[in-house]
């Protein structure tokens, strides 16, 4: 079986919200759920933080801002076994956000708005496991 390697981020602005997109119905995967940024990594990079410069670049394409991957979060396995997803928090650095690839709406959310959202799998316990990790410091 060939796996896919998913990079992703949670990201925060200074108010503790939580940056999402909303995925366009078009979607083969969870169409017209809210999630964070992040896409499959290519590995045609052979530079170090590989990983970290494709969330940087996926973020960057998908809701036009720029940020900077700064801890690693958690990782799971899709059901089928096929995709590891790795889960970053990214610091926000700059840009508007907007919808561009794959993405119909971005909005800045307060982490209890996010409670009642229809979301990808398991992106609403790994905010919370963020902002748990993050109180810690």
């Amino acid at each position: 079986m060939t796996h896919k390697i998913i990079a992703s981020a949670i990201i925060f602005n200074e108010n503790n919200q939580v940056l999402l997109g909303k995925r366009s119905p078009d979607e083969e995967v969870f169409p017209g759920l809210w999630g964070i940024p992040g896409g499959r990594v290519e590995f045609s990079d052979t530079e170090p933080h590989v990983i970290e410069k494709n969330i940087a670049r996926e973020v960057s394409e998908e809701f036009g801002i720029v940020i900077k991957p700064t801890r690693y979060l958690t990782s799971n396995f899709s059901k089928d076994g096929g995709k590891l997803y790795l889960i970053f928090v990214g610091e926000y650095v700059s840009g508007i956000p907007k919808p561009l690839e794959d993405t119909d709406e971005v909005r800045w959310f307060g982490v209890e708005e996010c409670n009642s959202l229809e979301m990808t799998p398991h992106t609403l316990d790994n905010i919370h496991e963020a902002i748990r990790l993050s109180s810690k410091k």
